[in-house]
């Protein structure tokens, strides 16, 4: 697509920006929380099923919304991931400055 600015009205442009203004809105602050658990001296196994939950969980995101209009599994999988990593990453984060382990 020939467009300069925005989507031109193209659906399947407006459904990429949206996955890539999705990923810019998610990533950076779980990316964040991971480093800070790692920094938090959590285990290595937790910090890399933090990671691949998130990777995993974009990825998944990013195909299901750029290849179905409406809702589809790989969209709800992939925000579930994504919730989890940081859900996860906040508890952890938590339980290690409260109790320092």
């Amino acid at each position: 697509h020939q467009v300069g600015i925005g989507d031109g009205g193209h659906e399947d442009l407006s459904r990429l920006t949206r996955a890539h203004g999705n990923f810019s809105e998610y990533v950076p602050i779980t990316l964040i929380m991971i480093a800070c658990f790692e920094a938090n001296t959590g285990q290595v196994w937790a910090v890399h099923a933090l990671g691949s939950a998130l990777l995993f969980g974009r990825v998944l995101h990013a195909y299901g919304l750029g290849r179905h209009s409406g809702v589809s599994w790989q969209r709800f999988a992939g925000m579930i991931l994504t919730f989890l990593a940081m859900l996860c990453a906040a508890i952890g984060n938590l339980v290690l400055i409260h109790f320092g382990l």
